[in-house]
């Protein structure tokens, strides 16, 4: 690519947290800058891009003072957008003043969003390309009304229709000050965009599947092979969770059975590895692998929620989720619904107790149906190419005029 195609390209991350965003933007970046453009990222966790995106430029998002939250178990996205400064023309003012800011230093000719609506809302009069990279949680559905990301509780309309025409009012002083026209409901400003696209699939999609998207299933970061126990035991069971309370009894427990374990569970310490090192069946790793090839070779899965219970999915394979919080929680009711998933658990209690996730992996493995469902979410979705898909987001990053990847 020749340097007067060569594209300023700035990746924008506000809210969330975890690997899980920028483990979901690493093939994008990494493919744009194969392609010889100029990459930024403005990020939510400074520390862990600089891990993951050693040789980028990354600055940190603007946020708002002290990061108030006042709706601490929140119930839909205008609640997330009023805890991080929303609520307030004056924060909204100065958070979209720093991000334009950010606009000058970097120049960019398209700015990507993964859950950044205050950036969303900056560049609206910038001319820049606007994408987005969501998992379905923070897009809504083209509504009059955000949608419920509780909607196994009884919700609070009256406060929830409150808290959001606030939002929306800061959100439109802002816009009509920019000269734009302003928003009927909070949901149109996800509109405002070039492109739109979800990585995951209609099934899964946190609010329900939508028409106005590109859904693009699950980026395949590769990795070493599975580093399944050598025992040639049956049923294989991948185990991907983080540290809690009752991990060691949970893995202890499965050790106890006659099953082939692999447990992958980042950050783990050195007492749970010293519990398990007499377990010939369980092989405990903090390492990832390739996780769409372990799908495909294990028989079932317990992990707590996000992108991996989709892979499950579409690898056949059933799936025990273990929620840790309430949007892991939201992808097991979905995941519940194909039939190839039960959940741990329940919502007044995260994460479940070592002997729920038990009882719950008992009823998925004890049902066949579960594993005809999971055959059949796999059979549909059987020509779905995530190296096509991804080549696809890069076309819709570039826009015309650029050749093909």
């Amino acid at each position: 690519m020749n340097e007067q195609s060569r594209l300023s390209i700035l990746v924008a991350w506000e809210i969330g947290g975890g690997f899980g965003h920028l483990m979901r933007l690493r093939p994008i970046v990494e493919r744009l800058v194969q392609r010889g453009h100029r990459v930024t990222l403005v990020v939510r966790d400074l520390e862990k891009a600089q891990e993951i995106f050693p040789d980028l430029a990354c600055l940190q998002t603007p946020q708002r003072s002290g990061q108030a939250t006042d709706y601490p178990q929140v119930a839909s996205l205008a609640e997330i957008m009023y805890n991080c400064g929303f609520n307030d023309q004056s924060t909204v003012q100065r958070l979209c003043a720093s991000w334009r800011a950010i606009g000058e230093l970097v120049r960019p000719d398209v700015v990507i969003m993964d859950f950044s609506p205050m950036a969303l809302l900056a560049f609206q009069a910038s001319p820049v390309r606007r994408v987005l990279i969501d998992n379905g949680y923070s897009h809504p559905t083209m509504t009059a009304r955000m949608p419920d990301l509780r909607p196994w509780q009884r919700g609070y309309v009256d406060l929830q229709a409150a808290i959001e025409d606030d939002v929306r009012q800061s959100v439109n002083a802002f816009l009509v000050e920019q000269g734009l026209e302003p928003v009927e409901a909070l949901s149109a400003l996800f509109r405002r965009v070039d492109s739109i696209n979800l990585m995951t699939l209609p099934e899964l999609d946190h609010t329900g599947p939508k028409t106005h998207v590109a859904y693009r299933g699950y980026a395949e970061p590769g990795g070493p092979p599975p580093p399944w126990p050598e025992t040639g035991a049956r049923p294989r069971v991948l185990v991907y969770l983080r540290p809690f309370a009752g991990i060691g009894e949970l893995l202890s427990r499965l050790g106890g059975m006659n099953w082939a374990i692999l447990a992958i569970v980042p950050g783990h310490d050195q007492q749970l590895k010293a519990r398990l090192a007499g377990v010939s069946n369980l092989h405990l790793t903090e390492a990832l692998c390739d996780i769409h090839l372990a799908a495909r070779q294990a028989d079932l899965a317990v992990c707590a929620g996000g992108d991996t219970v989709g892979i499950m999915l579409l690898g056949a394979t059933p799936v025990c989720v273990v929620p840790y919080h309430a949007e892991q929680y939201l992808t097991a009711w979905r995941a519940e619904k194909t039939g190839a998933a039960v959940t741990a658990g329940n919502p007044s209690r995260l994460p479940p107790r070592s002997d729920e996730i038990i009882t719950a992996l008992n009823r998925l493995i004890s049902n066949p149906d579960h594993y005809d469902q999971a055959s059949e979410f796999a059979a549909r979705y059987k020509d779905l190419d995530p190296a096509r898909e991804l080549t696809a987001i890069i076309t819709e990053i570039e826009g015309q005029g650029f050749p093909e990847t």
